[in-house]
């Protein structure tokens, strides 16, 4: 079994009617089966001789349940609508940060970005905001976030960034997180123009 499962070794309360209680506690991300063998002792309190019980073997198996992927990004980033190329590209960390799909035993995960755009000015974007995923050679997930503004076009948007894994919901797994991002493109005063 996974030798990292348990925090410590599991201990039994035993009660004066005879009945016992197992406990144990379980490291956080951690999943498997293991084999315990319990064997009680008795001391005689006359002769201080101690008897051993037969030993009882038990199975523990600490089943999977998937956990949700995780990633950050500020409530707000603030551009100018001449500070940028009209492809504005964040590099990865930049917006979008700490892309992790979980658990170590949940790193093999496949993840998904969507993003939804809504509230904003008609004509504010030639190319709506998008996140693209990549993986690192140390296996690490970077997450570049990109969109395309129109020229001298300006206001706020709102955007619902959703992170997907694959590994489903079964007994109550989670494999996804949402967060809210609002984009703010201020104006930027023009030079006034003329003609002779």
């Amino acid at each position: 079994g996974d030798s990292e499962m348990l925090l410590g070794s599991p201990t039994v309360f035993l009660s004066l009617n005879g009945t016992g209680e197992l406990r144990f506690k379980l490291r956080k991300g951690h999943n498997g089966n293991a084999t315990f063998s319990l064997q009680g002792t008795h001391t005689n309190g006359y002769d201080n001789t101690t008897t051993l019980s037969t030993p009882v073997n038990f199975y523990l198996e600490v089943i999977p349940v998937n956990s949700q992927p995780l990633f950050s990004v500020p409530e707000e980033i603030i551009v100018y609508m001449d500070a940028y190329p009209p492809d504005a590209t964040f590099a990865s960390g930049a917006v979008v940060s700490g892309v992790v799909s979980g658990p170590p035993d949940e790193m093999d995960q496949e993840l998904n970005f969507s993003v939804y755009t809504y509230d904003f000015p008609d004509g504010l974007f030639v190319d709506l905001p998008n996140i693209s995923l990549s993986v690192f050679p140390n296996e690490t997930w970077g997450a570049e976030f990109s969109f395309s503004t129109a020229p001298y076009q300006y206001g706020s948007a709102s955007i619902l960034l959703t992170l997907s894994d694959d590994g489903g919901t079964a007994v109550g797994g989670r494999n996804s997180i949402t967060h809210n991002l609002t984009l703010i493109v201020l104006p930027v005063n023009q030079p006034p123009t003329f003609e002779l």
